[in-house]
């Protein structure tokens, strides 16, 4: 179960407004975010079959019943969408690491590891061999995904997750993660590999995307 509320910036702020959405499970808000607008976006897991949130009802995509999720609410709270992220695992814990931001406008930014293939919308990212990789989306204002890239390893034993993700006012897209052994950071046809400098442990990439999802710059 999840509560969100509305304050008065104030010294001694009345509430505006609160809420219970989500499930009888174990739920966990991890992120939230306003635009220039003042709607609301919030992401999380919910350990459960099915949430609500609002007059939207979210059900777990198989094969467990547990989700990651993402809704956007108007200045007033009213809830504008809610959507169950995809999963690759059957593994709760797993998929459980999401990061969420949005930039002022209110596109909305997801990244997450992921094994196998997983699919948003109508685009399905396949990692190759066994090895982690680092998907990042872009979803418009109400919600509809607007792309759907992904980072891998160029060969075995490399691999890759996001650690944090942040978006500028000109939609460009800044990636925080971690590697081990070679990974191809650029999404598109071009090759950009970083190898590690250990064998025995991990490094820090910083990556930036322009607004459509295509490579910019890697990070030292």
């Amino acid at each position: 179960m999840l509560f969100i509320s509305g304050l008065r910036a104030q010294s001694l702020p009345p509430f505006l407004s609160v809420q219970s959405v989500g499930s009888a499970g174990g739920d966990q808000g991890l992120y939230l975010k306003t635009d220039t607008a003042g709607n609301i976006y919030s992401s999380g897991f919910i350990t459960a079959s099915s949430a609500t949130f609002g007059s939207f009802t979210l059900n777990a995509p198989p094969p467990t019943a547990s989700f990651n999720y993402v809704a956007k609410q108007d200045a007033s709270g009213t809830y504008q969408w809610a959507i169950a992220l995809p999963k690759y695992n059957t593994a709760p814990t797993d998929n459980w690491k999401i990061y969420m931001t949005t930039d002022p406008v209110g596109n909305v930014y997801t990244t997450g590891s992921f094994t196998g293939s997983i699919t948003f919308g109508s685009t399905t990212l396949t990692a190759p061999g066994t090895d982690q990789s680092t998907y990042i989306t872009k979803q418009a204002t109400d919600g509809s995904y607007t792309w759907a890239i992904m980072i891998t390893d160029p060969g075995a034993g490399g691999g890759s997750s996001p650690t944090g993700i942040f978006a500028d006012s000109l939609g460009s897209v800044y990636l925080l993660g971690a590697f081990i052994g070679t990974v191809d950071i650029d999404p598109g046809a071009g090759t950009v590999n970083l190898t590690a400098s250990t064998t025995n442990g991990r490094n820090v990439y910083i990556l930036k995307l322009n607004n459509a999802g295509d490579y910019v710059w890697p990070g030292p």
